[in-house]
């Protein structure tokens, strides 16, 4: 987020909002998760970021109230151990421990495309912004980094 603040996620369920330069602790969001928060990611806007946790949940957060705005619910796929959003923050990629990489729209809610990596879970994903096709780039647990054009 601005300046020299950043979000963590942790394993009592929260994210937190804080300052780096003073290391004060900005806010705590509401609503935590039922287990570990694994994934943060901030928006290009700088005023949301989306955390993903052991329940599946993906939550998109406004960092200056503190209060969710969405819940992104992954039926299947079990815990979320990775995120990015794309550069135009509509979209939010998440890696999840089935070995699947999805791509849901922020506006709707909905998922928009769904990647089997053919591996294992998903650790990592990055959004490369400088292609126009905004390649995916995720790292899963059993070694292999896979480059997508979704």
């Amino acid at each position: 987020p601005t300046d020299l603040r950043f979000v963590t996620g942790s394993a009592d369920g929260r994210v937190r909002l804080w300052d780096a330069a003073s290391g004060t602790l900005l806010r705590i969001m509401h609503h935590g998760y039922s287990g570990r928060v694994n994934a943060v990611a901030a928006f290009p806007n700088l005023l949301h970021a989306a955390s993903g946790g052991d329940d599946g949940v993906i939550r998109i957060w406004d960092l200056e109230t503190g209060l969710q705005l969405r819940h992104l619910y992954q039926a299947y796929g079990g815990p979320v151990l990775s995120l990015a959003v794309m550069p135009g923050g509509k979209e939010i990629v998440a890696g999840s421990e089935d070995g699947h990489i999805r791509i849901w729209s922020v506006d709707t809610g909905i998922m928009l495309c769904g990647i089997n990596t053919g591996g294992k879970a998903v650790n990592a994903v990055a959004v490369n912004p400088s292609n126009p096709a905004h390649q995916i780039i995720s790292a899963n647990a059993d070694g292999i980094v896979r480059v997508y054009n979704p």
